[in-house]
């Protein structure tokens, strides 16, 4: 690491919180070098890339400056189909097109009659074989009772006018039904998501990767790795892979394991819970080709020999040997649309068990701070979106002791400013009152609203 001041810095989730961070980051990598970094959901995306490219600078390029930067409006492109790079990240399934494209419909920022019209659209266009069969359900009667009964006429027209509401009704019943059988019976067999994520490598008619190849390509480039050689949580540690030594750049990510109701912290999935398992089929249909074949290279043996892995079930590599993606993808993972990624557990003593659905956790993990070179305590930083807007423009930041469930209020003073963990309220980065050596740059445009200088040492729970 450099001599400039070390920072920790933790990002919550949200999907426009996403495109916010890009700039903050790189504006903070011009005073501060990180060191602990850490992100859950869409923050956990910002949380890598922001340890690739803070490994990359260590190759003396500047990441920061350039790629991490430009992502908004890299992101905000639109291509000849109409569609921004973001939008077009979310690739679905086959099985699942006609209910992704149903989505969006109800995403579109207008208004509710231009809405629902526009959502009605979108049944008919995607299950129009339901609609059809909806009207003629209506239609087919009505026209044997006016064949039978010779109607014509004035009559014919005002029954064929009373009949356009009900037939519309029919078939908006009957599509919707349609939509339903792939929530039941399409959604479950693509692990809940509507999207992949990952085409192992191949992009769609306007050229861009779906989003868990596009952050492979970007965690590679920010890195300076090639493809085929992924970024692992070791590479960041840069300390021969023992998790028991001091670490050059620390990354953690959460992640939630909704079969078991407990959280995980990344690199650490298996914790207490013994041995984890990965099915190779199921990766290569997540993940990129470079990212499955790392881990199945590095997969550890069955450390229990009277456990029976169904083939094609690998041991998940050593913490060390995890692939930052894979970190990312599991805390990104959220319901409906991305696929949840699947672990295997061998809590059955003679066969591997069923599967872990794992999805995005609230972060509650806090760092060991670390002083920095010039003698100051390295502060902790953590962004959030604010709740309501209009109150202000400023991004807010908590320390992350403040972001625990158990804490809604925001922290009171215990102890004065500049003891163990004494909490400066409404710190503003660009403070006069701190002398030039403490971390206050004057640089940046934006208000910490709790900043935590604290000694190195254990964290509080």
């Amino acid at each position: 690491m450099t001599g400039r001041l070390q920072c920790d810095l933790v990002m919550r989730g949200g999907i426009t919180s996403g495109i916010v961070y890009p700039r903050a980051i790189a504006k903070l990598a011009e005073t501060y070098d990180f060191r602990s970094i850490g992100g859950t959901s869409a923050g956990a995306i910002a949380a890598t890339a922001t340890a690739a490219a803070a490994l990359g600078a260590t190759r003396g390029q500047d990441p920061f400056q350039t790629r991490i930067k430009s992502l908004p409006e890299d992101l905000a492109k639109r291509s000849h189909e109409g569609k921004t790079v973001l939008e077009a990240l979310f690739q679905p399934q086959p099985s699942t097109r006609r209910l992704f494209h149903l989505l969006m419909a109800s995403l579109a920022r207008e208004h509710w009659l231009l809405k629902a019209t526009r959502m009605c659209a979108s049944l008919f266009a995607g299950y129009w074989v339901y609609a059809l069969i909806g009207a003629g359900l209506l239609l087919i009667p009505l026209l044997a009772v006016v064949l039978s009964f010779d109607i014509a006429g004035g009559t014919l027209l005002a029954l064929s006018a009373t009949t356009i509401l009900p037939t519309i009704v029919f078939a908006l019943l009957a599509a919707s039904i349609g939509a339903l059988l792939d929530i039941f019976l399409q959604l479950p067999k693509n692990r809940y998501g509507l999207c992949s994520g990952s085409s192992n490598g191949y992009s769609d008619s306007a050229g861009v990767l779906p989003l868990t190849d596009w952050l492979h390509e970007l965690f590679q480039s920010l890195a300076a790795r090639p493809l085929d050689k992924p970024v692992t949580f070791g590479d960041l540690w840069n300390n021969g892979g023992r998790e028991d030594a001091k670490r050059d750049i620390e990354l953690v990510l959460m992640t939630t394991n909704i079969t078991r109701g407990v959280s995980h912290r990344l690199p650490f999935l298996e914790g207490g819970w013994g041995q984890l398992f990965f099915n190779e089929d199921d990766m290569a249909q997540l993940f990129p080709g470079p990212i499955v074949k790392w881990m199945k290279a590095r997969a550890q043996p069955p450390r229990r020999k009277e456990v029976d892995v169904p083939k094609g079930c690998h041991g998940l590599p050593k913490a060390a040997d995890l692939p930052i993606l894979l970190g990312a993808r599991m805390s990104l993972s959220f319901p409906f649309l991305l696929s949840a990624v699947r672990k295997k557990a061998n809590f059955l003593l003679n066969a591997v068990g069923s599967p872990m659905v794992v999805l995005p956790a609230t972060f509650r993990s806090t760092f060991s701070i670390r002083p920095c070179p010039c003698g100051q305590p390295s502060p902790s930083i953590s962004f959030r979106r604010l709740s309501r807007p209009g109150k202000s423009t400023r991004s807010k930041a908590n320390c992350t002791g403040c972001l625990s469930s158990a804490r809604p209020e925001r922290p009171t003073i215990t102890k004065q400013a500049g003891t163990k963990f004494g909490c400066r309220r409404k710190m503003q980065l660009e403070s006069r009152q701190q002398p030039a050596s403490t971390h206050s740059p004057a640089s940046l445009d934006f208000s910490a609203q709790c900043l935590i200088p604290r000694a190195t040492g254990p964290t509080p729970s």
